[in-house]
């Protein structure tokens, strides 16, 4: 079903580019495109994103509706990374707010980008950053929308009570977590394609990505396994239950990877047929 995407942007306040995913900056010719970059990142600042007011009867609202009706028939990459609904507030204001979040400040005094303007990132946070979190992410935003799959999926300012917390800061296992962000999209891609289809929705994403990343954490944290090792591991949990690896025969497989660099868990893992994975499926519990 086509999108009226002139409805779709009018909800719409403002509009973030990841302009670090661009082939050529020219893709931004006629946007009035305010750059977000902190003061540490000034070295990088052609890799910030930057921030577009989506104002009723500018010039350039024509083209963004354009650009995504040409998008959805498959016609080029969408310039825009999510849209923006924050009524309430001023283009300095929501700017100041952004660029502020792009700095996370993380365990033993770290810093780092946090991609949230990135779909790929955005989706994972609901499930990382507890509520709080996420509505101190939010600020003035009230509603936060972003592209999945060939759908624009809008979701709102989470309702909080009580304090909010003053440092935008993270815990050790939800750092953990973000760093995994990119390992975690090569596991459900790699799902993705194997059951060769879309996800059927949001939920089934968040939910294959809970067990993804449970998977991830043991297969690096218990298991010490390779990074390739990782990833089958937690394919093997998508395909045949998060409890598979339980079973006698994985854990036999698991040590050997461990102390034997000659039979990674991949390759010995690839040597069991369907009927020994369909018993495993079965015993693992």
């Amino acid at each position: 079903m086509t999108t009226d995407y002139e409805t779709l942007l009018a909800r719409h306040d403002y509009a973030i580019i990841d302009r670090a995913a661009l082939a050529d900056e020219s893709e931004m010719d006629g946007l009035p495109v305010e750059p977000l970059v902190p003061k540490i990142m000034q070295g990088d600042a052609d890799k910030m994103p930057g921030l577009v007011p989506l104002e009723p009867g500018a010039a350039h609202m024509e083209m963004l509706v354009y650009h995504l009706e040409c998008v959805e028939q498959g016609l080029g990459p969408c310039l825009l990374s999510c849209l923006l609904a924050a009524p309430d507030t001023t283009p300095e204001r929501l700017g100041a707010h952004l660029t502020n979040r792009l700095i996370l400040h993380s365990p033993r005094d770290g810093i780092d980008l946090l991609r949230y303007y990135d779909p790929r990132v955005f989706q994972n946070l609901e499930r990382i950053l507890t509520p709080k979190q996420l509505r101190a992410l939010y600020g003035p935003v009230t509603e936060w929308t972003f592209r999945f799959q060939e759908e624009w999926i809008s979701l709102p300012a989470p309702e909080v009570t009580g304090v909010m917390p003053q440092l935008w800061a993270v815990r050790a296992n939800q750092h953990e977590q973000l760093n995994r962000i990119i390992l975690l999209n090569d596991v459900l891609a790699r799902r993705k394609n194997s059951l060769d289809r879309p996800w059927h929705d949001l939920g089934e994403y968040q939910s294959a990505a809970q067990t993804a990343d449970e998977a991830l954490e043991a297969a690096q944290n218990r298991y010490r396994l390779s990074k390739a090792d990782s990833i089958t591991f937690a394919r093997h949990a998508l395909e045949h239950g998060k409890h598979f690896h339980r079973h006698p025969r994985i854990q036999t497989l698991l040590r050997v990877a461990r102390q034997c660099k000659e039979m990674p868990y991949v390759a010995s893992s690839g040597m069991l047929d369907a009927r020994t994975w369909a018993v495993i499926e079965a015993e693992s519990f």
